[in-house]
């Protein structure tokens, strides 16, 4: 698929740009290769008391099949949503997600298969 870690970028920045309207400070990234063909994305950011319940909202939102046909036209509108989409557009093109939050540091691991 072309442009793979534009793609990935992307993820990253609809990811920062939710975790910000909700009060994120002090981004940590971490974009590696796993194999030829799966990247895993770690994004980290501290968040005073982030409410459980966005919690559950975060999950839910990523937890979104993997829409394989559309990501072409996807990834360009990542960055362009508004009120919490981005995240389900950034569910619809990973194939697996977790989320954690403990001593105000949301962590959300996201994993990529390229074609």
């Amino acid at each position: 698929m072309k442009h793979e870690f534009a793609k990935c970028l992307g993820l990253v920045s609809a990811t920062m740009c939710y975790c910000h309207s909700h009060g994120a400070d002090d981004f940590d990234i971490n974009i590696k290769h796993l194999d030829s063909k799966t990247t895993a994305i770690s994004i980290s950011c501290e968040i005073k008391n982030f409410k459980e319940e966005e919690i559950g909202l975060i999950r839910k939102k990523l937890d979104t099949i993997r829409q394989h046909e559309v990501e072409e036209e996807l990834w360009g509108l990542a960055c362009e949503s508004e009120y919490g989409d981005e995240l389900m557009l950034v569910g619809s093109m990973t194939d697996c997600a977790e989320v954690s939050y403990k001593s105000d540091i949301l962590n959300i691991k996201l994993k990529r298969k390229g074609n």
